[in-house]
């Protein structure tokens, strides 16, 4: 794999975020990011923008969509996948906390470090988000899942339909 390769693919959930904001992207950080991917330069430069480019992210609120620091990059396949489903539990937990605040008094974390017992909006999508991209790597590294996710919709769907059908010949 090039140089050019492996930074593409670090840089493709942030390059997702900014194609989804459109025009209200922060500019600097969609030069930044062109900079890295030019064809025409050497690794040497590449590496320098690519720090630069991290840099610049990280200053304008995009840090979330850059790789952490020994991330692999068999994740970077599914990053596209995992920022929707990360957008999508956020607005769940969001709007089930705004229909139903009292719901973070019921539920409770193991103890940590902190003695925190309690969830609050940020850990509980955290919670969420984790558990789930967790099993969903090892499903795509085990071959059950292609990590696209029409098929999880797709899977999904057959799942609700087996179980009304199950639902309905009981009774």
């Amino acid at each position: 794999m090039s140089n050019l390769e492996r930074i593409t693919n670090r840089l493709e959930p942030l390059s997702a975020q900014l194609k989804k904001e459109g025009k209200d992207a922060n500019q600097r950080v969609v030069m930044a990011v062109e900079d890295c991917l030019l064809t025409t330069i050497d690794d040497k430069l590449r590496a320098s923008l690519y720090a630069a480019c991290r840099t610049t992210a990280t200053l304008h609120g995009y840090a979330d969509y850059l790789p952490k620091s020994g991330q692999r990059d068999a994740n970077n396949a599914l990053s596209p996948a995992f920022t929707a489903i990360k957008d999508s539990i956020t607005s769940f937990v969001v709007a089930g906390l705004t229909h139903n605040p009292d719901a973070l008094v019921y539920l409770f974390r193991k103890k940590n470090k902190e003695n925190i017992i309690y969830y609050t909006e940020e850990t509980l999508v955290d919670f969420l988000y984790n558990s789930t991209t967790r099993r969903l790597e090892d499903d795509f590294k085990n071959k059950v899942w292609d990590g696209q996710l029409e098929s999880l919709t797709t899977n999904y769907e057959s799942h609700i339909n087996e179980s009304n059908e199950t639902a309905q010949e009981d009774n």
